[in-house]
C-alpha cells in the first residue's frame, strides 16, 4: 500500500510541477509579448485561479487512477476518459441555460473537470463555483482516493 501511495504522490507532484511551470512560463511569455507588468494583487489572483484549477485537476487525476485500476487496458482507458471529458463539455454547453433542472446530467457534468475549467477560464465565479471546486476536490480526496485504495487491496488479495 505504501508503494501505491508513493506512486500517487509522484503522479500528483509531477503534474503540479508541469502545471505550475506551464502557467508561469505562459504568464511570463504573455507579459513580455504585450509589454505588461502585473502588480502583486493581479499575481495573487492569477495564482489563486491557477490553484483552484489544480484542485480540479487533482480530483481528475484520482478519477483517472480509479478507472485505470478498474479497466487495466490503456486503449479503453484513454477512450473512456476522452469521451467522458469531451462528452461532459458537450453536455454542459448543451444544457447550460437549464443546467439546474437536469437532475442526472447535472451530476455527470459536476463529476467532469471541464465544467470547472470552462467556468474558471471565463471567470464565471457566480453560483458558488469556488465552493463547487472545493467540494469536487474533497470528493476526490475522500471518495475517489479511498475507492482506488480499496480496489488495489482487492486486487492484491486475488
Amino acid at each position: 500500500m505504501k508503494v501505491y501511495f508513493a506512486k500517487v504522490i509522484v503522479i500528483v507532484l509531477y503534474n503540479a510541477v508541469c502545471y505550475f511551470s506551464f502557467n508561469a512560463i505562459t504568464l511570463c511569455f504573455t507579459c513580455i509579448q504585450i509589454g505588461y507588468m502585473p502588480n502583486i494583487t493581479e499575481l495573487i489572483q492569477y495564482l489563486s485561479y491557477t490553484g483552484l484549477n489544480f484542485f480540479a485537476m487533482i480530483s481528475f487525476i484520482f478519477l483517472c487512477i480509479t478507472i485505470c485500476i478498474c479497466l487495466k487496458n490503456t486503449g479503453i482507458i484513454a477512450t473512456v476518459m476522452c469521451l467522458f471529458t469531451l462528452g461532459g463539455a458537450v453536455i454542459y454547453t448543451g444544457i447550460w441555460q437549464n443546467f439546474h433542472s437536469h437532475a442526472i446530467l447535472k451530476y455527470f457534468v459536476w463529476l467532469n473537470p471541464l465544467y470547472y475549467w470552462m467556468n474558471m477560464g471565463t471567470f464565471r465565479l457566480e453560483y458558488g463555483l469556488i465552493n463547487e471546486i472545493i467540494v469536487y476536490f474533497i470528493f476526490g480526496l475522500f471518495f475517489l482516493l479511498p475507492l482506488s485504495v480499496i480496489l488495489v487491496r482487492k486486487q492484491e488479495f486475488k
